[in-house]
């Protein structure tokens, strides 16, 4: 089951099915395949009650499953969403019903992008900003030794690999000040 589903977000935390790994920040914890199972079946169910049986169901499709392997299955669940996001409660019980997430799952994919630019190490940002400045200074040198053709070229392009590196994320600062929110540090 687990192959057939897309990695998703429970707030802070990814999922990612294929890989079977729950994951924030620097915290990773790989779950057995049955376990991420029924991560995807809850999350098919958003934050709706999922029972006991629709799981087993859902998971164990081809098998007479004993009593103790769905609370097994979901005990190690919580677990893992519990080491990697202390506090979050993102699974929940219900007595009686089933269980559920408290946190609606969003599609991973469309984060991937920014999620790769946000990663970049701050050491690798000083030396593209040394690299940067040194472009600038040496179009600045070529162009006051009369040396005009290739300066402004220099220049140029100093300015776009810039704009590549600086602009995203003051733009990203910008737009979560105009929202009220704050921005993160890059």
């Amino acid at each position: 089951m687990s192959g057939t589903h897309g990695d998703f977000r429970l707030g802070p935390v990814l999922v990612e099915p294929d890989r079977l790994r729950v994951s924030m920040n620097e915290r990773v914890v790989h779950v057995q395949p049955r376990v991420m199972d029924v991560l995807v079946s809850l999350a098919l169910g958003g934050t709706s009650v999922t029972s006991r049986q629709a799981l087993e169901a859902q998971v164990w499709t081809d098998a007479h499953v004993g009593y103790h392997a769905l609370a097994r299955a979901v005990s190690e669940a919580r677990k893992a969403l519990e080491d990697v996001s202390p506090g979050c409660g993102l699974l929940e019980t219900i007595p009686r019903r089933g269980y559920r997430l408290t946190i609606a799952p969003a599609p991973a994919a469309a984060d991937a992008v920014g999620e790769e630019r946000q990663t970049l190490h701050p050491s690798l940002q000083r030396r593209v900003l040394a690299a940067v400045v040194g472009l600038v200074m040496l179009g600045l040198v070529m162009h006051s030794a009369g040396l005009h053709g290739s300066a402004p070229h220099l220049i140029g392009a100093a300015m776009m690999l810039g704009a590549a590196m600086w602009l995203p994320p003051i733009l990203r600062a910008s737009g979560a000040f105009l929202r009220g929110g704050t921005a993160r540090a890059d």
